[in-house]
C-alpha cells in the first residue's frame, strides 16, 4: 500500500525578534493580534498551498479559535494586510510572501526526494532485469557472479531465502549501503523474529524493503501467513 502523500508542515519556526509588521498588529490589538497570527500561520501551513480561507463559516472558525469576536478577527486582518503581513490571493484566500516561500522549499525537498527514490527503484528493476538469472531453487557461483554480488561469504543463510537474497545485497549495493556479513547476519535475526517460521512472509518482507529500496526489513500488513515447518541452512558457495 502506497504511503499517503505528506501535505503541509509539522512544524514552523517563530522568529525570536518580531518584524515591524507584526509589532504593528501587536500595537494595535494586543495579544489578541499576537494569537490571531501564530493561528494564522498554524491554518496556513498545515496545508498543501499555504492559504487560508476566511469566506464565511470558515472566518468563524478562525475567530473562535482565537478566542475573539469576529468583528475583531475582520479588523485584525484588515490592519494585517495595511501594514503587509498578509494579502489576499485571486482565489479569495490569504497567505504572505514568507509563507510561499517556505511552503514551496518543503514541496521542492519533497518532490526531490519521491524522484530519488523512484530514480533507486528503476535502478534496481533495471539491473535485475539485465542480470538474467535463472529460476533455480539455489544460486550456482555464476548466477551470483552475473549479479556482481561477492559469493565468498562465510555463514549460512536459509534454504527458501536463497533464491532472493541475492536481489536484496544487490539493492543495498545501489543505494550505497552494502551488506556487511554482520548486517546480513542481524537481517536473518529479524526476519526470524517477524516471521517465526513462516517462510513466505519472511520472504515477502525481504522483497517489501528491495521494492521501496529499504536498508532494513519491517513488519507487512494485512498478509495472511502460512506456516511451514524448519529446514535445514544452506551455504552460499
Amino acid at each position: 500500500m502506497a504511503r499517503p502523500k505528506k501535505t503541509g508542515l509539522d512544524y514552523f519556526p517563530v522568529d525570536v525578534s518580531f518584524d515591524e509588521k507584526i509589532e504593528s498588529i501587536e500595537m494595535l490589538h494586543g495579544n489578541n493580534g499576537l494569537v490571531w497570527i501564530l493561528k494564522f500561520w498554524q491554518s496556513a501551513y498545515k496545508t498543501e498551498i499555504g492559504e487560508v480561507n476566511f469566506n464565511g463559516l470558515f472566518a468563524e472558525l478562525h475567530a473562535n479559535n482565537c478566542r475573539i469576536t469576529i468583528e475583531e478577527h475582520e479588523k485584525i486582518l484588515k490592519n494585517a494586510i495595511s501594514v503587509g503581513f498578509c494579502y489576499e490571493t485571486e482565489h479569495g484566500f490569504y497567505t504572505s510572501n514568507g509563507i510561499k516561500k517556505r511552503i514551496g522549499s518543503v514541496s521542492k525537498e519533497r518532490s526531490d526526494a519521491i524522484l530519488r527514490q523512484e530514480e533507486r527503484k528503476n535502478q534496481i528493476k533495471k539491473k535485475i532485469k539485465n542480470s538474467k538469472v535463472k529460476e533455480t531453487p539455489h544460486y550456482s557461483t555464476n548466477n551470483l557472479t552475473d549479479l556482481n554480488i561477492n559469493t565468498n561469504t562465510t555463514f549460512s543463510i536459509p534454504c527458501h531465502l536463497s533464491k532472493i537474497w541475492p536481489y536484496y545485497l544487490e539493492m543495498r549495493k545501489l543505494i550505497k549501503k552494502p551488506a556487511t556479513e554482520n548486517a546480513q547476519i542481524s537481517i536473518i535475526a529479524k526476519l526470524e523474529k517477524l516471521a517465526p517460521n513462516d517462510f513466505e512472509k519472511q520472504i515477502s518482507i525481504i522483497q517489501q524493503s528491495i521494492d521501496n529500496s529499504w536498508q532494513g526489513v519491517f513488519e507487512l500488513k494485512n498478509i495472511n501467513s502460512t506456516t511451514i515447518q524448519p529446514v535445514e541452512r544452506c551455504r552460499l558457495l
